[in-house]
């Protein structure tokens, strides 16, 4: 069913990851480095991509003002390094990986001390409250326990 959608857009989707627009706060700055992310390895000297704005506009439908942003959210972020080379001058681009990587340790690590306790508790009284409207229903009679350890 896959390849059949695949065959009616004619395009291949863009992977694309959530936590770097969490990141950055902007969803087009997720969707811009997601997208240098594939590219990553593939370009110039294998560190360095060249994109044109037409060429990433027809891959993330992003616009000029869009990815300009983009851009620089991720430099101001030290991800992202943009150099013009050629004439006429062109875009090339390198992600910091190892940046990438510290950025996204130090996110995860303050989620997770800030959130996961509130989506503990909220996954507990959600299935607790599932699970005792179901027994109100169904299993008057009958009590049940629920995990709520395992996530």
């Amino acid at each position: 069913m896959n390849s059949f959608i695949l065959q009616l857009f004619g395009e291949y989707p863009v992977a694309f990851n959530p936590l770097l627009a969490r990141i950055v706060g902007n969803a087009g700055a997720g969707l811009f480095l997601s997208q240098m992310l594939y590219w990553c390895g593939k370009g110039y000297k294998g560190d360095w991509v060249y994109k044109t704005i037409e060429e990433m506009k027809e891959e993330t439908c992003l616009s000029r003002s869009e990815q300009d942003r983009a851009i620089k959210k991720w430099k101001q972020l030290g991800v992202l390094d943009k150099k013009l080379r050629g004439v006429p001058p062109m875009r090339h681009f390198r992600v910091n990986i190892t940046a990438l990587v510290k950025l996204l340790d130090a996110t995860l690590h303050t989620d997770k001390s800030t959130n996961l306790k509130s989506q503990i508790e909220q996954n507990t009284i959600t299935e607790n409250t599932s699970v005792n409207t179901y027994r109100d229903r169904y299993l008057a009679p009958r009590k049940r326990v629920v995990r709520v350890d395992r996530f």
